[in-house]
């Protein structure tokens, strides 16, 4: 309701300046009229900056231009070839309008972003549950972020869990046999969406919901030749995953640097600890120059996301 008052309170406001700019002596109403099409023009080219000239803010209608116009025709008496203009510029105001809207959803999905304070908060929260790490800090906010104030990263994550639905049942009653946490679900969207994909154009041959390249699965109990690729089996490459990972944990006492061993390689992991006498693994994350330094933030946001569906 108050947004409501708001705009006709703006609406109002509006057609006052119009009469007393259109009444002035020497004024050009033609120049006028063509002023206002020219900024929403430009504010439909420019979709990072949308509010601008009051009437056409992405909340205000095409049929509250064509009110001002009118209001002009009334108190003005615009002649025939301003209305004819006029009228053809609402109709191309009107083909924008759709445009504008979807830039401005985009705009919208930007100011939503999630704060550090916000993230911290719903760390706490869920962290009651779980023997699990859940870490915050601003690398996993900005991935946080990136998933959910982008319409792309939105619609990824919402593909992704769509997916994993049909698998659920399975990867929790593999978590359970092999007594790793739920949190490691996160792993998948970060691996690769919970899209099935097999090695085809891949450039480090890896396969799989769980990704895996091809020595690592052998190593796991999966077979890969050239007429079986078992990386493909959802069941069989989840339990080579929870094995790994669980293996990784024991080596390290830690299941982040668990994670950044599954994305690294264990021996990478060590050779870090080592360079660096550090045993954070966001740090590790930080200095190492191995893997992709964002794959643990990523992996943190990812289970943010599946402990708080509210967020889509």
């Amino acid at each position: 309701m108050p947004r409501l008052w708001d705009r006709a309170f703006q609406e109002l406001q509006e057609m006052a300046c119009d009469e007393a700019l259109v009444g002035r002596r020497g004024f050009s109403r033609a120049d006028y009229i063509g002023c206002l099409f020219e900024v929403a023009q430009r504010s439909l080219e420019r979709p990072r900056h949308l509010v601008g000239t009051p009437g056409f803010a992405w909340f205000v209608s095409r049929g509250h231009l064509k009110r001002r116009l009118e209001r002009m025709k009334l108190n003005t008496g615009i002649n025939q070839r301003i209305q004819r203009w006029a009228l053809a510029g609402i109709a191309v105001f009107g083909l924008g309008t759709a445009v504008l809207g979807a830039y401005a959803s985009q705009a919208v999905v930007r100011d939503s972003r999630i704060t550090l304070r916000q993230a911290e908060d719903m760390a706490d929260s869920v962290s009651r549950d779980t023997d699990f790490p859940i870490v915050v800090n601003e690398r996993v906010v900005e991935q946080l972020n990136r998933y959910l104030s982008t319409p792309d990263g939105r619609e990824f994550i919402r593909a992704s869990l769509e997916r994993m639905q049909a698998m659920r049942p399975m990867l929790e009653r593999k978590a359970k046999d092999y007594g790793a946490p739920l949190e490691l679900l996160a792993v998948p969207i970060v691996e690769s969406g919970y899209r099935n994909l097999s090695e085809r154009g891949n450039r480090v041959r890896s396969a799989g919901i769980w990704q895996f390249i091809p020595q690592t699965a052998r190593n796991y109990g999966m077979r890969v030749d050239d007429t079986i690729d078992e990386r493909l089996n959802v069941d069989k490459q989840t339990s080579g995953a929870f094995r790994y990972l669980g293996s990784s944990k024991l080596r390290f006492e830690d299941w982040l640097l668990a994670l950044i061993a599954y994305n690294w390689g264990e021996n990478n992991v060590q050779d870090a600890i080592e360079e660096t006498g550090s045993r954070d693994a966001f740090v590790l994350s930080e200095k190492a120059n191995k893997g992709d330094p964002n794959y643990l933030a990523k992996v943190m946001a990812a289970v943010l996301i599946l402990k708080n569906p509210a967020l889509l």
